[in-house]
């Protein structure tokens, strides 16, 4: 795979949980440490402390999660 089309899919993957929430059950062991871009595996990380610390992940508790972890604006605010 090209690593456009790797991070496209990063993007796809990361958008999905966001407009699907439950699919984060399915898919959280996926180990991101390899694949994922610098930038993806802050959000991905976010997404996991927004579940465990808000109880759920949207726009709103991921941002949150990115502001507590001072990552908010190096994945573009």
């Amino acid at each position: 795979m090209k690593k456009h089309e790797s991070v496209l899919l990063q993007m796809q993957i990361l958008g999905g949980v966001l407009l699907s929430p439950g699919v984060f059950f399915q898919i959280r062991q996926i180990g991101v440490d390899g694949d994922f871009t610098a930038v993806n595996k802050i959000v991905w990380t976010a997404m996991h402390v927004a579940l465990n610390q808000r109880g759920s992940i949207d726009m709103i508790t991921v941002s949150t999660a990115l502001a507590d972890m001072n990552e908010l604006e190096a994945v573009g605010g």
